[in-house]
């Protein structure tokens, strides 16, 4: 009986039954219709639902608070235990609702429920529609198989030719990116042909097919074509590598069959090589038997003792101290030298030396220039000297 009639007296008062602005759109209120929130904090909620960069905790705590109904004016000194649990983050929602903590606003229930929508929009960030979504994993996954093939297809051609250049292992390993690149791809794939069925069977109308829904199916038709063309050429590349056994025999195959090559290549460059030694050696042997032969003739005829102490030879100047060398030299015949074509070598050398040595006496250069011809003259003289010695 008491209360009703205390509830009376509170209808009918003026003061407490008074009417309110809302401090937020100005909507006017009574004291039961109406919430208190402190001003720092709906200042900060605005400004982070402006920016759309809300902190999770920070959102939920201030999620919560608003949808505190009972949420009064409070007298006490102690902060209100609504948002007691504060966020270490940010300072401005560590709130208290007295009058000695905090200057608390009056806001009515539809600026209160625009503020939670407007929250929870900003919880969740924009996505993209599912087509963007799977063409962008599409996009991503390609690339990376175009990124791995051609080194795959490199080293799977090597191991298969038994080549020791790449590791088996590794190989297998990229394969196995790829293979599973390629089952994502296709997935994929198959979600969007899903879409294209969910679009191609929805009812003709105006409505569910409007000039943007067209392209956007024929969009999806040629995406899923040209995936699928996609897979179809690179698929088949991923051929099985062999195991490591057969890789041993494929290594061992190619050893051998390294080495017979080689031994050919041998061979056929030893051939050539003696063919054409022959070919020079008997060039310059019927030379020099041209030019010693009519020296051997022209040694054996009578000469005065005291003869010039130059020997010429045509066009060939040849030292005094070969005289004697040649004078022993002519009793071998043309064949004699014809068999033994290292000394028709040997005696070219010296001529080439002496023509040397000839030339620069005539040019006036000095002893010490010549010198090193001179030397190279004697011992050649003394290995033709050795080499008669030898033959006879």
């Amino acid at each position: 009986m008491l209360t009703n009639h205390i509830n009376r007296i509170l209808d009918t008062d003026v003061v407490y039954r008074r009417k309110h602005h809302c401090r937020l759109c100005g909507f006017i209120m009574c004291a039961d219709c109406s919430l208190m929130i402190d001003e720092n904090e709906i200042t900060a909620a605005l400004k982070q639902i402006q920016a759309n960069s809300f902190e999770f905790t920070l959102r939920n705590e201030f999620e919560n608070a608003l949808y505190h109904s009972d949420r009064k004016f409070s007298t006490s000194d102690e902060p209100s235990d609504v948002l007691s649990q504060g966020s270490d983050t940010d300072a401005s929602f560590k709130v208290t609702f007295s009058r000695k903590y905090g200057y608390l606003l009056r806001v009515c229930t539809y600026c209160k429920d625009l503020i939670v929508k407007k929250v929870r929009m900003s919880q969740k960030p924009p996505t993209d529609p599912p087509l963007v979504q799977l063409y962008q994993s599409l996009q991503k996954r390609i690339a990376q198989i175009c990124e791995d093939m051609p080194l795959y297809l490199e080293m799977q051609q090597s191991i298969s030719l038994g080549e020791s250049k790449f590791s088996l292992d590794i190989a297998k390993q990229i394969r196995l990116d790829l293979f599973q690149n390629m089952q994502a791809v296709d997935k994929s794939n198959l979600e969007i042909d899903k879409l294209i069925n969910e679009h191609t069977n929805l009812p003709s109308t105006s409505q569910t097919h409007p000039p943007q829904g067209q392209v956007s199916i024929k969009l999806m038709k040629t995406i899923y074509l040209r995936t699928k063309r996609f897979l179809q050429t690179n698929l088949p590349s991923l051929r099985v590598l062999p195991t490591d056994e057969e890789f041993k025999l494929l290594v061992e195959k190619r050893k051998k069959e390294d080495a017979k090559k080689w031994d050919e290549a041998d061979k056929q460059t030893a051939h050539y090589a003696r063919q054409a030694l022959e070919k020079t050696r008997k060039i310059d042997i019927e030379s020099m038997l041209d030019k010693f032969g009519s020296l051997l003739g022209d040694q054996r005829q009578e000469r005065p003792s005291n003869s010039a102490s130059t020997v010429s030879m045509g066009a060939t100047w040849m030292p005094d101290s070969q005289s004697a060398l040649i004078k022993d030299f002519s009793k071998f015949g043309i064949e004699d030298m014809r068999q033994d074509p290292e000394l028709v070598i040997l005696l070219q050398q010296i001529e080439l030396v002496a023509g040397y040595l000839d030339q620069a006496r005539e040019a006036g250069h000095s002893d010490d220039d010549i010198k090193p011809l001179r030397e190279n003259l004697t011992e050649l003289q003394k290995a033709l000297s050795h080499r008669l010695t030898t033959i006879s």
